[in-house]
């Protein structure tokens, strides 16, 4: 058994993602402390694969400023092996490699990370398409650790999960539930918010489904205009910025369907077992088989692959159109129909 640290410091999603690792390494004996942000760590809270779960914040306070100060705090932390799953910015494999000489396994590191004596993977795309969750298994592969499963898992207790169904409960009675998250953290093609709340008033006028809005605080913010239709709605709750990431996931868990672009939610509902209506882009690097719902029934919808106006150049579109909400519609009917 070696002790092996991973560092991720990126997206709540790509977290989420990196669970089936953990779980891998931890059955082959592996002893696994994961290094993440402090707002994204409640997602692992409860995972039985993770040995120690410690805050970046906690670690190096003024990181990326304090290089120094992360690569002595995960020297004395005496890592058999370090693995960055997410090489990038270069600070951060800088920072880790300056006062870590062991071994280190890191995807995405490109010339740097080998010019440091680093097992530097590549992920294959966009030749090879395969899910995010399958790339991150290959640093487990590289320690000869056969993979155990590629679906991503959130641990919720029994009482999180029964608050969150008696939340829902004495907000909508006995009605299905829906959750709509409308934004993005721009690093996807996404639909106009029009487009989404287009769907509410559909579903509330041909269903009888209760809506929950979901959203970070600053969302809130961005979107108070085009949800104010909804106000006083006994069937809608605009939720934005008020849970916990804990109470989100059960909220998710107890909900029917989730719609959302392909972002942090939708890999939530993934390791939450939860259906998810999806709008994608069918460039590989953003696909549904790179990014999909793995774990329940999805249905993506995609829009032509000569629509995006930023295919060859990697920007992001907002489907041109090509998405509506008939479309949109009659796929929460057919998923809620088997909910």
């Amino acid at each position: 058994m070696s002790d092996v640290l991973i560092v991720r410091l990126d997206h709540l999603g790509d977290l989420v993602l990196t669970t089936p690792l953990f779980r891998a390494l931890s059955k082959a004996g592996h002893r696994v402390t994961v290094v993440a942000r402090q707002s994204s760590l409640p997602v692992l809270e409860g995972n039985p694969y993770i040995y120690n779960l410690l805050a970046s914040e906690d670690l190096a306070p003024d990181f990326p400023r304090g290089l120094l100060a992360l690569g002595g705090a995960i020297r004395r932390l005496q890592p058999e092996v370090v693995m960055l799953p997410h090489a990038k910015p270069r600070r951060l494999l800088f920072a880790v490699r300056s006062s870590f000489f062991g071994r280190m396994i890191v995807m995405w590191g490109g010339i740097p990370s080998r010019l440091l004596l680093c097992n530097s993977l590549r992920s294959g795309l966009p030749e090879r398409v395969r899910h995010y969750s399958d790339i991150m298994l290959d640093m487990a592969r590289a320690l000869n650790v056969p993979p155990d499963g590629v679906n991503p898992e959130i641990f919720l207790s029994d009482i999180e999960k029964k608050n969150a169904r008696n939340l829902l409960r004495e907000r909508f009675g006995d009605r299905k539930v829906l959750v709509i998250h409308p934004g993005c953290a721009g690093n996807t093609c996404n639909l106009p918010i029009d487009s989404y709340t287009a769907l509410a008033r559909r579903l509330l006028s041909s269903t009888d489904v209760g809506i929950v809005f979901s959203g970070i605080s600053p969302e809130r913010e961005v979107f108070v205009g085009k949800l104010s239709e909804f106000e006083g709605n006994e069937r809608v709750w605009n939720t934005m910025g008020e849970f916990s990431l804990r109470k989100y996931c059960g909220i998710i868990e107890a909900s029917d369907l989730v719609v959302t672009p392909s972002t942090g939610p939708l890999h939530l509902a993934s390791a939450l077992g939860r259906s998810t209506l999806s709008p994608f882009c069918c460039r590989a690097g953003l696909s549904k088989e790179v990014w999909g719902n793995l774990s329940a029934k999805s249905i993506v919808l995609e829009p032509p692959s000569r629509v995006c106006a930023g295919r060859n150049k990697g920007k992001y579109c907002d489907f041109q159109g090509c998405i509506n909400v008939e479309k949109l519609l009659q796929s929460c009917i057919d998923l809620l129909a088997i909910a």
